[in-house]
């Protein structure tokens, strides 16, 4: 009888040693959990700022662009309108 409840014993710890371990790696994969996901969410919002201001510099070539196409019509409006002037002129 004593040997069965030493045994009993020596089991019931077992037991909780083995259920405060699991605890403590449960509390240590929630933890680094929770890290990686504020990591993700750290580089989420950099990467979302990165790209606002990709856009925005897209947005600024696109205008500088159409701005210079029409600067360069009026050039060449220009220029076809002063031959034909000096063409009936002569």
């Amino acid at each position: 009888m004593i040997d069965n409840d030493q045994q009993l014993k020596s089991l019931k710890e077992h037991l909780d040693s083995r259920f405060d371990s699991h605890e403590k790696l449960d509390s240590l994969v929630s933890k680094r959990h929770d890290e990686i996901m504020d990591r993700l969410s750290t580089q989420l919002e950099h990467l979302t700022a990165t790209a606002g201001r990709a856009h925005t510099r897209v947005d600024r070539l696109e205008t500088q662009l159409s701005t210079i196409k029409a600067v360069g019509t009026a050039i060449a409006t220009s220029l076809g309108a002063a031959a034909a002037w000096i063409g009936l002129t002569k």
